[in-house]
């Protein structure tokens, strides 16, 4: 079964040391903005999260 996302959704990781969420980049990894976690499939959270803004 492959579920569609919503127009509004974008993939995020959430940072697995302080929370924050951040858009992915290409390559599936990077250094969370807030406290310079390096980030990968293996140690975040990938979620889906609004790009409304609010």
């Amino acid at each position: 079964m492959v579920y569609s996302q919503p127009e509004n959704a974008s993939s995020s990781f959430k940072c697995a040391n302080c929370g924050t969420m951040f858009s992915l980049t290409e390559n599936k990894s990077g250094e969370c903005p807030i406290c310079g976690y390096h980030c990968n499939e293996d140690n975040c959270n990938i979620v889906d999260t609004s790009d409304e803004g609010y």
